[in-house]
């Protein structure tokens, strides 16, 4: 099957603050890229909401700070144990960036360039 995805992707591991009208908390992100990262919230997302997102890229900083909305949530398979929490659910939420300046996208960029190095 062919990549339909414009921006290449990380799986490194990110920390992230994220904020949305109803929930805010802190987070591991991955598949970062310039479109959008996943992160794993401990409650659910809903769909179509928006999202504010400080990530703290590794070597950098100054996190990098975008808006998003959500496009898709699921519920993780197994309960994970994060450097926040040990053994919780989890779900996996996909957010597409909808505000990030280009030298925000451009720091995001460079980091999944020095991870497939």
């Amino acid at each position: 099957m062919r990549e339909k995805r414009k921006y290449v992707r990380s799986n490194g591991l990110v920390l992230v603050n994220y904020k949305s009208q109803q929930i805010e908390g802190k987070s591991s992100a991955f598949d970062a890229s310039g479109a959008g990262v996943r992160i794993t919230a401990d409650r659910k997302l809903e769909i179509g909401s928006e999202v504010e997102l400080e990530m703290y890229l590794p070597g950098d900083s100054q996190p990098v700070k975008a808006k998003g909305k959500v496009i898709w949530a699921e519920k993780c398979k197994e309960k994970l144990t994060t450097q926040f929490e040990q053994k919780k659910e989890y779900f996996y939420t996909g957010i597409d960036f909808t505000v990030i300046d280009e030298n925000s996208r451009t720091k995001i960029a460079n980091y999944v360039y020095r991870k497939f190095r």
